[in-house]
């Protein structure tokens, strides 16, 4: 008897695990279906700014719809592109592109977000509970 129960509730916990799995594969499908091909990436040209020159050089105008200048990456500073990457991840250099910590770190906040807005949280004393007890 015991055994069948041991060998259902094993069944149940491998049922959950692939659920989870079919789970994790459907939203990283969903998440990733609109992201561009490496190759559109490879061949990406941002858009820049056309400037209008009069014939003594000087500048009438600039259109554009996003107001980018072209600056290639030997032109950045060390400083500027290690604070970019810092405030982005500041285990950039540590990690081989995917952080384990920061995703745990953020599952837990995520997890512990939802917790509160559930209201799962422990109410507070009642009034009359207060009163009993600071006498």
């Amino acid at each position: 008897m015991f055994r069948r129960l041991l060998v259902y509730a094993g069944f149940g916990v491998a049922a959950l695990a692939a659920m989870g799995v079919l789970a994790g594969i459907f939203y990283v499908y969903t998440i990733t279906r609109d992201l561009p091909s490496v190759e559109a990436l490879q061949n990406y040209s941002p858009p820049v700014t056309t400037r209008v020159y009069a014939g003594n050089g000087t500048v009438l105008g600039e259109y554009a719809r996003e107001s980018r200048i072209f600056i290639p990456a030997a032109f950045i500073p060390k400083l500027v592109s290690e604070a970019f990457t810092s405030a982005e991840d500041r285990n950039f250099y540590n990690h081989p592109g995917i952080d384990p910590s920061g995703i745990l770190r953020a599952a837990v906040k995520d997890v512990g977000w939802w917790w509160k807005a559930a209201g799962l949280r422990a109410p507070p004393p009642s009034r009359s509970r207060w009163r009993a007890t600071s006498f």
